[in-house]
């Protein structure tokens, strides 16, 4: 019933399906619930240290084939 729930919703996510880490970040950050000082701190954290080196992988990562 939950996942029907999810689908109806629109909250339901292949698990197949491939995501771009830098797309589901993005997306995360928005949703956090900061304060003004935290979140322009993690923000920079995000921009300078994380997403240079992880905003184009995908996840689930691709599988050799």
């Amino acid at each position: 019933m939950r996942k029907e729930t999810e689908i109806i919703e629109g909250r339901w996510r292949n698990p197949d399906e491939e995501i771009v880490f830098g797309v589901y970040a993005g997306a995360w950050f928005k949703e956090r619930d900061y304060a003004a000082t935290t979140r322009e701190r993690n923000g920079r954290a995000l921009r300078l240290h994380v997403l240079p080196t992880f905003e184009r992988t995908s996840y689930p990562p691709r599988r050799n084939s």
